[in-house]
């Protein structure tokens, strides 16, 4: 297992059993996680899922 795979378990793990990172409401924690993900994918420092997941 690659160092990027074992950060995204670790983020799937996050938020594989609820709606939000924290408690039942959106926050500022959702926020940030989002915008982590979507900058990582912008400058190409994480591969988009081959596949959709889908809770």
């Amino acid at each position: 297992m690659t160092r990027d795979d074992d950060m995204i378990a670790t983020m799937e793990s996050a938020i594989s059993c609820r709606d939000f990172v924290l408690g039942k409401e959106l926050s500022m924690a959702d926020v940030i996680f989002g915008g982590t993900i979507a900058c990582m994918l912008d400058f190409t420092m994480l591969e988009p899922p081959s596949t959709p997941t889908s809770r």
